[in-house]
């Protein structure tokens, strides 16, 4: 008998718990940082659905080719990151968007870069002295 559950995919429960411890330490990290005051910034005519869906195409494309672009040059190629590439990958690891990084003052961000925290073993590292036994990034592959 096939059952009628939902297909959604099922996480290991202690990956899934790191993923949220993660995320939470990622949050009161930030909050540390910035005073957000509970402000949020204005809606502006690019944000309405009808400009989203009108976009999303576009959007895909450019995505897909930025994606084809990281496989060819990272996973085939064998290239070291670059800057740009180690920021998005320290931003991966702590769940944090190109927004909420952008609120980091430039001293953060540069001392949260010293630490290497794209190599999964540094992340891990991290965690463990900045969150008190953090699960760490398993999943991160380990790069150059």
């Amino acid at each position: 008998a096939v059952s009628k559950k939902s297909k959604a995919v099922e996480l290991d429960p202690l990956a899934q718990a790191a993923a949220n411890k993660s995320a939470e330490a990622a949050d009161e990290l930030l909050l540390s940082e910035v005073d957000v005051d509970g402000q949020f910034p204005k809606a502006e005519w690019k944000d309405t659905v009808a400009v989203q869906c009108v976009t999303a195409p576009a959007k895909s494309v450019l995505w897909l080719g930025w994606y084809v672009r990281w496989l060819i040059k990272f996973d085939i190629m064998g290239e070291e990151y670059g800057p740009a590439e180690r920021e998005y990958l320290t931003r991966k690891a702590m769940h944090v968007s190109e927004s909420r990084w952008a609120l980091l003052s430039k001293e953060k961000r540069d001392e949260l870069m010293a630490k290497e925290l794209w190599v999964p073993e540094a992340f891990e590292q991290f965690q463990a002295e900045t969150w008190k036994g953090g699960a760490g990034a398993k999943n991160n592959k380990k790069r150059k």
